[in-house]
């Protein structure tokens, strides 16, 4: 636990070699941990030994809880439409140039522009608390420099990608950055503070089901013009997933409402959803979605279909007008949407 700790902060770590007076070690051994986990499993087994060591761990770590929140469709279609003028497919690439970048023999230091300064500056001496001793606000202002040196380097890169150029990181971090950097680190601050009393008290409200809704919802904006049982299924956290009874029960309530069709293709459970152009709009309000975005989602082409379910799902298409349709789409709709011969090559 105490090499763990001085992890933070970058310390020494050497051992004697055998008998001998020789050490070996690195300068600087530090330690960068990410980690998702199910909430559940966060507050019953972990948090309670973060919180009962009472060894400062805890405040090395920015933990939160944060509440699922969904863009609306139309933000969604926007975005997508524009991630696809731009090479990025994979974050994988940007984070291996900054790992490349920042990991040679060349140091980079990166400072603060001096109006961040002052805002740093200003920002620690009005937020020393008591309760929290030296040590306890030292790390609240780490933690701030450590994430504004994130945002600083993520974001810079992160645009250089979308807009397809490539320079040098400016080593100067702005009061911009800063300002963002510290609210960022106050949500952290908070949520520790919300989950450290939840421990505390042994218990947790979390959520424990998918509602009929939330279903009929992933059914409905799921892209393109059909979409699986298991797929819908998959959609969902296996702490609270819904089984596939559930989920067909749900397709057959929207069959019954005139939002599509039920068919077995291959011996898999398909929806087959009603066409744009014979959608009515009364049935889409309830999923906040309008025709022209419904029409955006049913044009798009679902990636988790193999090309050979896709074929032989838009041939069994219980939609008699589907072939008409997709043939009057066919500048708008993607590769490998009622395109038969394409389709069977692949």
């Amino acid at each position: 636990m105490k090499r763990l700790l001085q992890c933070y902060d970058g310390s020494h770590w050497y051992e004697s070699k055998g008998n001998t007076n020789k050490r070996m070690g690195v300068p600087s051994a530090a330690l960068a941990l990410s980690c998702f986990t199910q909430p559940n499993a966060f507050l019953r087994l972990v948090m309670p030994k973060l919180v009962s060591n009472s060894n400062g761990l805890l405040d090395r770590f920015l933990v939160c809880l944060p509440f699922a929140k969904s863009a609306p469709i139309s933000e969604r279609i926007e975005a997508s439409k524009k991630l696809k003028e731009t090479n990025l497919t994979s974050l994988e690439k940007l984070y291996e140039r900054i790992y490349a970048k920042h990991n040679n023999s060349d140091n980079v230091v990166y400072s603060l522009e001096e109006e961040a300064l002052d805002i740093y500056v200003r920002h620690s001496q009005n937020n020393q608390s008591p309760q929290d001793g030296a040590d306890g606000n030292a790390k609240n202002d780490k933690n701030i420099i450590r994430l504004a040196a994130i945002i600083h380097v993520f974001f810079n890169i992160l645009e250089q990608a979308l807009d397809q150029r490539v320079q040098e990181v400016p080593i100067n971090i702005s009061a911009q950055t800063l300002t963002a950097a510290i609210a960022l680190a106050g949500y952290f601050e908070k949520q520790r503070a919300i989950l450290k009393q939840a421990a505390k008290l042994g218990e947790v409200e979390t959520k424990s089901s998918i509602g009929p809704e939330e279903i009929q919802e992933a059914i409905i904006l799921h892209p393109g013009p059909f979409v699986t049982a298991k797929l819908v299924y998959r959609k969902f956290s296996s702490r609270i997933r819904p089984d596939t009874e559930a989920v067909k029960n749900e397709m057959s309530y929207l069959e019954e409402i005139g939002l599509g069709k039920m068919a077995q293709v291959d011996r898999s459970d398909f929806f087959f959803k009603t066409l744009p152009t014979d959608v009515q709009n009364d049935s889409l309000s309830k999923f906040g979605i309008s025709s022209e975005e419904y029409k955006d989602i049913f044009n798009n082409v679902d990636s988790a279909l193999t090309d050979r379910q896709r074929l032989r799902a838009e041939i069994s298409d219980p939609n008699e007008q589907f072939a008409q349709y997709t043939a009057s789409q066919e500048e708008q709709l993607p590769i490998g949407l009622g395109n038969d011969d394409e389709s069977a090559e692949s």
